[in-house]
């Protein structure tokens, strides 16, 4: 049995240095000294905020976003 899955138009998205450094600054604002925020942290947040409010989630539903790195 396999099973058939529907076609998925990927979609690219580019951000620069200073895009990231911005979402990295307001992700880092209630960090401690020693604490930190990765670029992949800050991407995941943002995409996840996306996909929810594509899908009209309310601020309170949880979102789950799985990434798939080679």
């Amino acid at each position: 049995y396999m099973l058939s899955l529907p076609f998925l138009t990927p979609i690219i998205l580019s951000f620069s240095e200073e895009e990231i450094g911005k979402m990295k600054k307001v992700c880092s604002k209630e960090l401690s000294k020693d604490e930190f925020i990765t670029t992949n942290d800050v991407l995941t947040t943002h995409l996840c905020q996306v996909v929810a409010n594509i899908a009209n989630y309310s601020d309170n539903s949880i979102c789950t976003l799985l990434t798939a790195c080679n």
